[in-house]
């Protein structure tokens, strides 16, 4: 397995790392052998993302005697609000689940406290605030409980203004076909600061059609792993079928690993379909479309936490005045009204 150096940490990460997303529902068994087996093929860099007590352990009893071959990344600024996760802004709260994660990893630190999804201003301006969770962060590492502090964005703007700030050592952010991620992955190598890819195959979209029919988990890994900056990549697997698929990259041949073509010609292959650019942009009604279309999709292909996620949305499809303006914009002409009606019925109507 190659490695890299993690940005300016003096971190040396495997180019494949483990998200464990997936890793909330199967059981235990399951759960320790795909992180078991992954650390034996070279899988060195694990994120730990939930506040779950149920997962943390699982994930614990996985990593036991392992400690000292892996690279944590360990979620901070995290929350369970009505059994399911949640962020959060309060330092004390965040702290609380952090010491959890420890107890529960059996560790004494993680290698990066990584700051959970800060995806807009005024989010990275709580962090930043006086008595906030950087603050938290950096005592924290003073205690010797982390070594690293990273921050995750699903924004642009929010992510190369954290890059550029030189205040994180490693940022996490979507990188894919249909997120190139070219201005975040820059500033990312213009100041050192370590860059993590998640969400590769666009969160398990990449495994549906239209795009399993010309996108191969190595040449999305590949194109991930082409940006600059980027030192590790981190895909969610949630059974040893899925993790030998992600394993195949390191023995791809260069034709295998190759997405010229792709880039060109993706376009063409995605009328229709919902590539979350956000073009539909700006609603008059203030829905961000994109997250309502990734909850749908998501709820598709079976993940159990779409409804949630849905329910944090504010405000929500049924906000929608149908003034068309968003589908008038949209490059793939997806028929966006219809999408919008088809969330309120299947997570609205139920309340």
């Amino acid at each position: 397995m190659e490695t890299r150096r993690l940005g300016s940490t003096g971190l040396g990460v495997s180019v494949i790392g483990n998200g464990t997303e997936y890793l909330r529902q199967p059981p235990q068994a399951t759960v320790t052998s795909v992180i078991r087996e992954a650390v034996e093929q070279g899988v060195n860099y694990i994120d730990v993302l939930f506040g779950d007590p149920d997962y943390r352990d699982k994930i614990g009893h996985a990593i036991k005697g392992l400690r000292d071959r892996i690279v944590v990344n360990g979620h901070i600024g995290i929350d369970i609000v009505d059994g399911q996760p949640s962020q959060t802004r309060d330092a004390g709260v965040s702290e609380e689940f952090f010491h959890d994660l420890l107890r529960r990893l059996g560790t004494d630190h993680v290698d990066v406290g990584m700051i959970q999804m800060v995806d807009s201003d005024d989010a990275f301006d709580k962090v930043m605030a006086p008595g906030g969770i950087l603050e938290s962060a950096y005592r924290l590492r003073e205690q010797g409980k982390l070594r690293h502090i990273g921050i995750s964005s699903h924004v642009a703007k929010v992510a190369v203004r954290a890059a550029s700030s030189a205040l994180f050592d490693v940022l996490m952010y979507p990188i894919n076909f249909s997120n190139r991620a070219e201005e975040v992955a820059a500033a990312c190598h213009a100041h050192g600061v370590g860059l993590v890819g998640m969400k590769p195959f666009m969160g398990g979209e990449f495994f549906q059609e239209p795009y399993r029919k010309f996108i191969t988990p190595v040449n999305a890994l590949s194109f991930a792993l082409s940006r600059p900056a980027v030192a590790v990549v981190a895909p969610g697997m949630k059974n040893l079928a899925e993790l030998f698929q992600v394993l195949a990259y390191s023995s791809a041949t260069p034709e295998e690993k190759d997405y010229q073509d792709i880039l060109s010609g993706i376009d063409a292959n995605l009328e229709g379909v919902c590539t979350y650019c956000d073009h539909c942009l700006p609603c008059s009604a203030g829905i961000s479309i994109s997250q309502v279309m990734w909850c749908l999709r998501a709820a598709d292909r079976g993940y159990a936490d779409a409804p949630y996620i849905y329910g944090d949305l504010k405000p929500q499809a049924s906000a929608c005045t149908e003034c068309g303006s968003c589908a008038a914009r949209c490059p793939f002409k997806v028929d966006i009204l219809a999408w919008m009606k088809d969330a309120v019925g299947r997570f609205e109507s139920s309340r």
